[in-house]
């Protein structure tokens, strides 16, 4: 198994269960100062941020946040399945 210590000389490395793991606003911090690990940590096609979540989606050939996996129609977040039609998400009832 990798560790984050052999991207990038002097990083530094939290384990998401540990009780010093740095909040979203220093992780984001960290991000901007650091080019090569925020080239490495996909963007949301919903939102644009940063993906720091545990769980990735991957639809359409994009990354998205969970939160951000919504129907293009009627904006219900998309939990289970999706549907698409060219580059659009949709819930079962809006596709068909």
């Amino acid at each position: 198994m990798s560790s984050l210590t052999d991207l990038s000389p002097g990083s530094t490395v939290f384990r998401a269960d540990s009780p010093a793991s740095p909040t979203r606003a220093s992780l984001s911090d960290m991000l901007s100062r650091n080019k090569f690990l925020e080239a490495a940590i996909p963007k949301c096609a919903g939102c644009g941020e940063p993906i720091l979540d545990r769980f990735i989606l991957k639809v359409l050939e994009r990354s998205w946040h969970s939160k951000c996996l919504k129907c293009s129609d009627c904006k219900l977040q998309l939990s289970d399945k999706c549907f698409s039609k060219g580059d659009m998400v949709y819930c079962k009832d809006d596709f068909f």
